[in-house]
């Protein structure tokens, strides 16, 4: 079977440069796949684009994509996207040109946006439809995002759940078997965009309750975005700021010394989001979370097993769990063990498997 995968250019930073690798990796070694990639979406490394600039971008793309469907014939076409209102726009000229060809073509949506999703503007409704049109399968990450699609826009039997590979499982059971809570750097860690909505706000107001009971908390938090000049203002008024380090984006290479340095992870996020692999990488190395209910969260993990479900802008309860987590060393290992447990789940080889057979419905249905 001859696939052909778009995939984010070098230098990007998210969760799909991360784990897309290992998918193209998966089918590269089975000799009954041939994968070809190409570069789909921005290539501009964070630097902002102009309309015009966008456009001219997605024309050489879109060209560039018509002739590989020519020159590779490929039997099904991958591409990965955002549900968001500049994602759509791009990605309905795909959609129809694949439908135009005969070419099932798998969509999988790494995380879609609410402005969108409930959208009721009539160009959107009308590109949306366009865009379930030409798509064959909408790879969505969580049962709940699939349910809050279908209540939308219908189209159940195209709407599936795929799952992100999460790479070096076996390697982190070892690792975190060896970890000793009492002796890391870093009371409790936040990974994420410093972007508003992130939650961030959350947790530096329950740092000032926290500090009523352990004076020594330290909080690292790693990241960087539109909102950090406000948050390390906001931590200045609380008078909290020789209890956080602030790290700055840290290269994903280098974020497993940091998550081997903290005790608890905690991320606040308001968004939906569709699977944050800065979470995943959390479980990944045995730390009990604290997280917000999160799609990923609510659909795969479980309280008191995996995670510590915590309310939106609610500073007393979050304290009140942070402080929890610190004073009860057990819960590392009841959690370490129920996350690896879950985490098998999304092994490079499980995971392909689900999306060859994903592939292989879409040729057969065509």
């Amino acid at each position: 079977m001859k696939v052909l995968m778009g995939i984010p250019a070098p230098g990007l930073k998210g969760g799909p440069p991360i784990h897309l690798p290992y998918l193209v990796e998966y089918f590269e070694q089975k000799d009954n796949f041939i994968i070809k990639t190409f570069f789909y979406g921005s290539q501009n490394k964070g630097v902002k684009e102009n309309v015009f600039n966008k456009l001219l971008n997605t024309s050489k793309v879109l060209l560039q994509f018509v002739k590989l469907i020519i020159v590779f014939k490929p039997d099904v076409i991958h591409l990965n996207s955002a549900f968001d209102r500049k994602s759509i726009i791009r990605d309905v000229p795909f959609s129809v040109i694949c439908k135009l060809f005969s070419k099932p073509v798998l969509f999988k949506v790494h995380g879609s946006h609410y402005d969108l999703l409930l959208t009721r503007k009539r160009v959107y409704r009308l590109m949306i439809r366009l865009f379930f049109w030409g798509a064959s399968k909408v790879g969505v990450l969580s049962d709940c995002e699939r349910k809050e699609f279908i209540n939308q826009f219908g189209n159940s039997s195209k709407l599936v759940i795929v799952k992100n590979i999460v790479p070096g499982i076996n390697d982190a059971l070892l690792r975190t078997n060896s970890l000793n809570p009492l002796h890391k750097k870093f009371d409790a860690l936040f990974v994420s965009r410093i972007e508003e909505g992130k939650g961030l706000e959350d947790l530096l107001q329950a740092i000032r309750h926290v500090l009523k009971s352990l004076p020594k908390f330290l909080l690292a938090i790693a990241g960087s975005g539109n909102n950090l000049n406000n948050c390390m203002k906001l931590a200045d008024e609380l008078d909290i700021q020789k209890n956080i380090k602030w790290l700055g984006h840290i290269q994903n290479e280098d974020l497993n010394q940091l998550f081997d340095q903290s005790k608890i992870f905690v991320f606040t996020s308001h968004f939906p989001e569709g699977m944050p692999m800065s979470m995943v990488e959390a479980l990944l190395h045995g730390m009990p979370v604290i997280t917000t209910r999160t799609r990923f969260a609510v659909s795969y993990l479980k309280e008191n097993e995996n995670v510590l479900f915590v309310d939106q802008n609610n500073a007393c309860e979050l304290s009140e769990k942070i402080i929890y987590l610190l004073n009860n060393k057990s819960i590392h290992d009841k959690m370490r063990i129920k996350n690896m447990n879950f985490l098998s789940g999304f092994a490079q080889k499980r995971v392909g498997e689900e999306f060859s057979n994903i592939y292989t419905q879409m040729v057969h249905k065509v």
